[in-house]
């Protein structure tokens, strides 16, 4: 009980203390270059084999100072698409912060959407990101220019 009295109490003190076991709620955009290819199914169905480079989070509020805060990198997956409606999306992103920390980011497009929002699931996987966890979700896609797009998102993150 002293011990989470005192986390309390730091977390207080210091803008952005997130204290171990903390789930602290996160939103921002994440902004990407889009390398996506589509291949055409059929009439009205499609493939969007998902390929992007990230260019980096960028979280909002008072919850911004932390190791997810402008890490970026590639992102990979699929989204079948037939009548304008999601039969099956999901993919993975790799993504690194200015500090060197390694997040695995796993995402999906639930089925009868449209494609452009979806869920996602982020764990740390090398530096200090090494047991932190999360999850929300994400979109509507925004098209900003050529190729290019912000991804507005929101969610949870837990510091190990």
């Amino acid at each position: 009980m002293q011990k989470k009295v005192l986390c309390l109490g730091l977390a207080t003190l210091v803008s952005g203390g997130v204290c171990a076991g903390e789930r602290i709620q996160i939103n921002g955009n994440y902004g990407a270059i889009d390398k996506s290819q589509i291949l055409e199914l059929g009439a009205n169905h499609v493939l969007i084999l998902n390929s992007s480079e990230g260019t980096g989070y960028m979280l909002s509020g008072p919850n911004a100072d932390n190791p997810m805060q402008h890490s970026a990198g590639p992102c990979s997956g699929m989204v079948e698409l037939k009548d304008g409606k999601a039969v099956i999306g999901q993919g993975y992103c790799v993504r690194t912060n200015p500090q060197g920390g390694k997040w695995l980011v796993k995402w999906g497009v639930p089925p009868g959407t449209d494609g452009s929002s979806g869920t996602w699931t982020i764990s740390g996987i090398e530096g200090n990101t090494v047991g932190w966890k999360g999850e929300g979700t994400w979109g509507p896609v925004i098209v900003t220019g050529k190729d290019r797009y912000l991804n507005p998102f929101k969610g949870w993150l837990e510091k190990p």
